[in-house]
C-alpha cells in the first residue's frame, strides 16, 4: 500500500521534528555528533572501514530509521575518507517529501564532500513512494525500502534473506513513541541479516531494547554515549571458534562472481553487464551482432508508469522501475500523459494515481487536457546507454556468437564461441528466445516457461508542426513520443505491436498502419504523421 509520507514540522533553531511520533530527528548543531560519536562508535566503524580497505570489498551498513538521511551521509563520508565503496541498507516508513528532506539538509551545516553527496541524494530521490529503491552514483549504492519496518525485514516482498550487513544502525524514534522499531522479532531480524562478527549499535540504552537484542542472539553492552548521552548500547553478533565465542570483524560479503558472461547486448544484457561491474567483477559480453542488434535495436523507450488500481507485487515492482530508470545517464526527461479511454476511464486513472503513490506529484491527475499526467516521465536512449556501458573498463564487448555452454567440474562455466571459448564464474542470458538453443542441452534447466513475443516501432519523420512541438510524450493504446534526432532526422517513435508466437523478424508495413491507427485512438494524441 502507498506509504503515508513524513509529516515534519520545523521550529526557528532549524530542529526538524517528527509529528507523528512527537519526536526530533536532528538538531542541526549536533547532528553530525550524534552520527560519529554515537552510531559509528557503537558499531567501530572505523575499524570495520579498514578492515573492508584491507580485503578489497565494500561494507555494507544496515540502519532503521533512515529519516532525513543524516546518518547515510556521515557514514558515506567516512568510507569514502577509508577508500571503501559503502552499500547502504535503509528502512523508513514514512519517507520525507523531496523539498522537505532539501530544506533539512540545506540546514544541516554539511561540510563541502558531504554537501555534494547530499545534492546527489536529492537528484535520485524516489519520494514517498512504497517499495525497494536503488539509488547509487560512484561509491555507494543505497537499497531504500520505504515500508513498516517488520515487513520490510520479514514480509515476502522485504529484505533478501542473504543481506548480511557489517553493522546495523539502530535510529528509530524514542522506543517509547515508537514501539514498532524496537519489538523483538523485528531486531531477531536484523541479528539474522548480520554478518558474523558483525555488531549494532543504538543510542538507546533502554533496558529492554538490551534484553530484546540480547534474546535475539546479540551479544549486548551498554557504552559511554558522551558528548550527547550518558549511554549507548553496543550489540555484536559473535562468531564461534575453536578457543570459544569471540567478536572478530566481519567476515566478507557475498561478492560477485570475479568473471560473467553476458550472453546478449540488448538492454537487459547491458544492464547486467554495468550492474557486475560496478560491484568490482569482469564482464564479457557476447553478441554477433554488437549492441542493440536484437529486439532492442529500438533507438529510444519511453519510460512511464504502468497503471494499477489495486496494490501488488507487480504492481510494486512497476513503482521501484520507474523510479530507477529515471537515474540512468541516457534517460531524458520529457513528461508523459495518459488520457482516459473506454478501457481506463477517468475514475480508474484517477484511482491508479492514488495507488501509485504521490511522487511528490509527480503522478497526477489534470483537467486540462485530460488524463493521467507523469512528469517524471521520459526517453530512454539505447545508443547513449549501450557507449556508456562499454566504455567501463571492466567491460568488452566479443562480436562473437556463443554456441554452448558447458558446466565446469570446480564450478562455474565453459562458454564456447565460434572462434573458441573461455571460462566464467556465471553466465548472464540476456538473448530472448535463443536461451532454448543454449539450455536444451542441459536438461532440466532449460524447461523454463518462455515464450516468443514480437514487437515493431514506427519511426515517421516529424514533418507535421503539430507533431515536431508536442512537448510530452502521449500513451494508451499506443504511445507517441516528442520529436528526437535520429540519424540526423527528427523522429517521433509510435507504437509498438504486440504479436505472440510470432518469429518473423521482418518489417511489416502492414504493422505500421496498425501503430499509426492506435496512436490516432489515443485520445490526445495527434495521429501519426505518414
Amino acid at each position: 500500500m502507498p506509504v503515508r509520507p513524513a509529516q515534519i514540522a520545523f521550529d526557528p533553531a532549524g530542529n526538524a521534528r517528527c509529528r507523528t511520533h512527537d519526536d526530533i530527528y536532528f538538531n542541526p548543531g549536533a547532528a553530525r555528533t550524534k552520527a560519529r560519536a554515537l552510531f559509528h562508535a557503537a558499531v567501530d566503524l572505523d575499524a570495520r572501514l579498514a578492515a573492508a580497505r584491507a580485503a578489497g570489498r565494500a561494507l555494507t551498513v544496515g540502519e532503521l530509521g533512515f529519516g532525513l538521511g543524516l546518518n547515510f551521509l556521515v557514514t558515506l563520508a567516512a568510507a569514502r575518507r577509508a577508500g571503501v565503496t559503502l552499500h547502504y541498507v535503509a528502512v523508513e516508513g514514512a519517507p520525507a517529501p523531496a523539498e522537505t528532506l532539501e530544506r533539512a539538509l540545506n540546514a544541516a551545516g554539511l561540510p563541502p564532500a558531504e554537501a555534494r553527496d547530499a545534492r546527489e541524494l536529492l537528484r535520485r530521490w524516489p519520494g514517498p513512494v512504497a517499495g525497494v529503491h536503488r539509488v547509487a552514483w560512484p561509491g555507494v549504492r543505497l537499497t531504500l525500502h520505504q515500508d513498516d519496518v517488520a515487513d520490510a525485514l520479514t514480509g515476502p516482498a522485504g529484505m533478501v534473506p542473504h543481506l548480511r550487513a557489517d553493522a546495523w544502525l539502530l535510529d528509530g524514534f524514542d522506543p517509547a513513541k515508537n514501539p514498532a522499531m524496537w519489538t523483538p522479532p523485528v531486531l531477531q531480524a536484523v541479528f539474522q541479516r548480520t554478518a558474523p562478527g558483525g555488531a549494532a549499535g543504538t543510542y538507546s540504552a533502554a533496558g529492554h531494547v538490551r534484553r530484546a537484542l540480547q534474546a535475539a542472539g546479540f551479544t549486548v553492552a551498554r557504552i559511554a554515549g558522551a558528548p550527547l548521552k550518558r549511554h549507548a548500547t553496543h550489540a555484536v553478533r559473535e562468531t564461534k571458534t575453536e578457543t570459544g565465542t569471540t567478536p572478530v570483524s566481519s567476515a566478507a560479503a557475498l561478492r560477485p562472481p570475479t568473471h560473467t558472461a553476458v550472453v546478449g547486448a540488448g538492454w537487459a544484457g547491458l544492464h547486467a553487464a554495468v550492474a557486475l561491474a560496478a560491484r568490482g567483477g569482469h564482464v564479457t559480453v557476447l553478441d554477433p551482432g554488437g549492441p542493440g542488434a536484437g529486439a532492442s535495436g529500438n533507438p529510444v523507450a519511453l519510460v512511464a508508469p504502468v497503471p494499477e488500481r489495486g496494490d501488488s507485487p507487480r504492481h510494486a515492482f512497476y513503482r521501484s522501475a520507474f523510479t530507477l530508470a529515471g537515474q540512468t545517464i541516457d534517460f531524458v526527461r520529457t513528461g508523459a500523459l495518459r488520457p482516459p479511454t473506454p478501457q481506463r476511464d477517468e475514475a480508474w486513472l484517477r484511482r491508479a494515481a492514488d495507488n501509485f503513490g504521490t511522487l511528490d506529484g509527480r503522478v497526477a491527475w489534470q483537467d486540462r487536457p485530460p488524463g493521467l499526467f507523469t512528469h517524471a516521465a521520459g526517453l530512454r536512449h539505447f545508443a547513449v546507454f549501450a557507449d556508456h556501458v562499454l566504455r567501463h573498463p571492466r567491460v568488452i564487448l566479443r562480436r562473437v556468437a556463443a554456441t554452448a555452454l558447458a558446466p565446469r567440474p570446480g564450478g562455474g562455466w565453459t562458454v564456447r564461441h565460434a572462434a573458441g571459448g573461455f571460462a566464467a564464474d556465471a553466465v548472464v542470458l540476456a538473448n530472448a528466445h535463443g536461451v532454448h538453443k543454449l539450455l536444451k542441452p542441459l536438461r532440466p534447466t532449460a524447461a523454463l516457461p518462455l515464450g516468443r513475443v514480437r514487437g515493431q516501432l514506427s519511426l515517421p519523420a516529424a514533418t507535421d508542426e503539430s507533431t515536431a512541438a508536442l512537448p510530452h510524450a502521449v500513451h494508451g493504446p499506443a504511445y507517441f513520443t516528442p520529436a528526437f534526432e535520429h540519424r540526423g532526422t527528427l523522429r517521433h517513435a509510435v507504437g509498438a505491436t504486440f504479436d505472440r508466437n510470432d518469429p518473423d523478424p521482418s518489417v511489416g508495413r502492414a504493422d505500421h498502419g496498425d501503430n499509426r491507427q492506435r496512436a490516432a485512438a489515443t485520445a490526445a494524441a495527434p495521429a501519426a504523421p505518414t
